[in-house]
C-alpha cells in the first residue's frame, strides 16, 4: 500500500503536525482530502517495450513471460545476477493465459552488462504438485567486441538451484537434454520438454528485449478450453 506525504495548512496549525498526521492515512483515506486523479497508484507497464523504455541504463535486459497453458501456474521466481542487478522484479505468479514482466540491469557507473539467470517453478494445478523449474538464460555484455547476447531456455528438475552453476551450465555447456541456446539475432530458440514447450526470442541491441511463451495445448479439449478463456 502506498502513502504519500501532503502539506496543507488548512488541516493543521504547523507542517510538523500536519505531516505526522498525514503519515498515518493510507491512500484510500487520502482520496477524502483529495479526491483527484493524481493521487492514483503508479502502475507499472504492461509490456516489454515499455517497460524497458523506462529503463536509464545502456545495457539492460526485459524479459516479457506469458503463460499460454491452461494447466500450469508459474510460482517462485528465483533470480541469480552473474553481473548487474534486478531492477523491475519478477511477479510472485504468472496465472494462465497472463503476461508479465520483469527487467534486469548493469550496476551504475560499471563496465558490466546485466547477465544471469531467472527459474519459475511449474505447478500442476490438477495435480496440486511442482516437479519440474523452467529456467532463462540471458546475457547482455558491456562489450560488443569480445561478446554478444545470448539466451537459454529450458525446464529442469524442480530441486535444481538458481545459481552459478546453473547459469555456467546454460551458458558453456553443450549437453542440450535439458534446454536450448542461442545467440540473439532477433530469431527464435524452442526448448521442448516432456510436457511443456519453451518458445523465446532476444533482440540483439544493449537496451535487449526477450519474450518466452510458455505452452502445453496438445489435446483438442485443452485448445477448447483455452479459446472460451481468451473470449472472457
Amino acid at each position: 500500500m502506498q502513502y504519500f506525504l501532503f502539506f496543507t495548512p488548512s488541516l493543521a496549525r504547523s507542517k510538523e503536525s500536519t505531516l505526522h498526521c498525514l503519515t498515518q492515512l493510507k491512500f484510500s483515506e487520502l482520496r477524502r482530502f483529495f479526491p483527484c486523479n493524481s493521487l492514483r497508484p503508479a502502475k507499472m507497464p504492461e509490456n516489454a517495450e515499455a517497460v524497458s523504455a523506462t529503463l536509464t541504463t545502456n545495457r539492460n535486459c526485459t524479459i516479457e513471460i506469458t503463460n499460454v497453458t491452461t494447466g500450469y501456474c508459474l510460482i517462485n521466481p528465483k533470480v541469480y545476477m552473474s553481473s548487474g542487478y534486478c531492477y523491475h522484479p519478477p511477479q510472485p505468479t504468472v496465472r494462465t493465459t497472463k503476461t508479465e514482466v520483469c527487467s534486469f540491469t548493469k550496476d551504475d557507473d560499471t563496465a558490466t552488462g546485466a547477465v544471469g539467470v531467472l527459474t519459475y517453478d511449474l505447478f500442476h494445478m490438477q495435480s496440486r504438485v511442482c516437479s519440474e523449474r523452467m529456467a532463462i538464460m540471458f546475457s547482455v555484455p558491456y562489450d560488443y567486441n569480445f561478446y554478444k547476447n545470448w539466451l537459454g531456455v529450458g525446464v529442469f528438475e524442480v530441486a535444481r538451484a538458481c545459481d552459478k552453476q546453473l547459469y555456467n551450465h546454460m551458458y558453456n555447456e553443450k549437453d542440450f537434454s535439458k534446454f536450448a541456446r542461442s545467440e540473439a539475432r532477433g530469431s527464435g530458440v524452442e526448448y521442448k520438454a516432456q510436457h511443456v514447450d519453451l518458445r523465446a526470442t532476444m533482440s540483439n541491441v544493449g537496451k535487449s528485449i526477450i519474450k518466452v511463451r510458455f505452452t502445453k495445448l496438445n489435446s483438442r479439449a485443452e485448445r477448447t478450453r483455452f479459446r472460451s478463456l481468451l473470449r472472457k
